[in-house]
């Protein structure tokens, strides 16, 4: 945890980054996985002071409706605390990579609810 808490004085806020550097650790993601350690340990005050960073940070906020998570256009959204950027062998960027086998949203939540 110790170097954890190192690592979290050089990260930067998402926003600091440039669009072709996304999937990028930072600031945000470091508290969020914080927060679940803690969350896990059950230790629920560091836990909530942790996840209270994230939320307050104003970097990250949640889709006004739930669909949102999946929609393709919303890659690296405003939900989005970590997300990996996966690549062919091409070395291009696969696009729609959070949908899985190509399906759409509504496909993925028939009878979900």
């Amino acid at each position: 945890m110790l170097i954890w808490r190192q690592q979290k004085k050089v990260l930067p806020l998402k926003s600091a980054y440039p669009a072709s550097e996304l999937g990028r650790a930072t600031l945000g993601t470091a508290d969020a996985l914080l927060a679940k350690v803690y969350l896990f340990r059950q230790n629920y005050e560091q836990a909530k002071a942790y996840a209270l960073k994230v939320i307050q940070s104003g970097e990250y906020s949640l889709y006004p409706e739930y669909r949102g998570v999946f929609l393709p256009d919303q890659e690296n959204g405003v939900e989005s605390i970590f997300e990996a950027q996966i690549i062919n062998t091409d070395g291009q960027q696969i696009e729609n990579s959070n949908i899985p086998n190509g399906k759409e949203p509504e496909e993925l939540l028939a009878g979900a609810f």
